[in-house]
């Protein structure tokens, strides 16, 4: 950027803008682990590209912690202690790290249908 004043000094200054791939989640709200619909429906997992950690926790409506993963991928199968859960609305916190180091929180609701 460059300024003049009106007695013609003259400056100017820069500054580096860093415009890097930003980070992109998709959380579902319902998914169908009966197997009966599409694939990637039978497990709750969250989409996401230009990360650098992960967390995701899912809560039932008693405060149970049902599931826990430091890894995006497998997601959860509606299971818990190998049984599995029933049709109902839980409780989502994802953690997810930006490559900058920056953590972003999300908290929701997920349906289980059968």
């Amino acid at each position: 950027m460059k300024a003049t004043t009106e007695y013609g000094c003259v400056d100017s200054t820069t500054e580096t803008v860093h415009i890097g791939p930003e980070m992109i989640v998709y959380i579902p709200n319902t998914f169908t682990p009966d197997k009966l619909g599409p694939e990637k429906n039978n497990r709750f997992w969250v989409e996401a590209i230009n990360y650098s950690e992960f967390e995701m926790y899912i809560f039932n409506r008693w405060g149970e912690n049902v599931y826990y993963s430091k890894d995006r991928l497998p997601g959860w199968d509606g299971n818990f202690k190998d049984e599995p859960c029933q049709v109902d609305v839980y409780v989502y916190q994802v953690n997810i790290r930006d490559m900058d180091g920056k953590w972003f929180y999300y908290n929701g609701t997920v349906h289980l249908l059968r």
